[in-house]
């Protein structure tokens, strides 16, 4: 039940840091792109290593403009020139490179032989 106007939930920042690991060291995708890296090696194919290590630069590339843009978000309204529409703006991108990453986060799992869960 929407509470808040008629949106389902309110648009957040600290949710998409919380959602890909970047609002606490202790999250569990805090800097993950390190042991990515050391990873390479348990590769199910060898010859993957530079698609492999590619996934993982742009996993990381993604997961940073997710988190910049969402803290932008927050002053998206308290900047010069800055408004409702701007917040929004910053909040979408974040959005775009949250869905990209979780695809190259399922690449990458699968390249090492994971188990992809829900």
């Amino acid at each position: 039940v929407a509470t808040n106007g008629g949106a389902l939930c309110d648009a957040s920042p600290l949710v998409i840091q919380e959602y890909i690991g970047y609002k606490s060291i202790n999250d569990p995708l805090y800097r993950s792109e390190k042991l990515m890296v050391r990873a390479a090696p348990l590769l199910k194919n060898p010859d993957d290593l530079d698609q492999y290590l590619e996934a993982v630069n742009l996993w990381g590339q993604k997961i940073q403009m997710s988190s910049l843009n969402a803290y932008t978000s927050a002053w998206g309204e308290a900047n010069p020139n800055g408004s409702k529409a701007q917040v929004a703006a910053y909040m979408q991108e974040a959005k775009f490179d949250v869905e990209e990453s979780a695809d190259l986060l399922k690449r990458i799992l699968v390249m090492l032989g994971l188990p992809l869960t829900a």
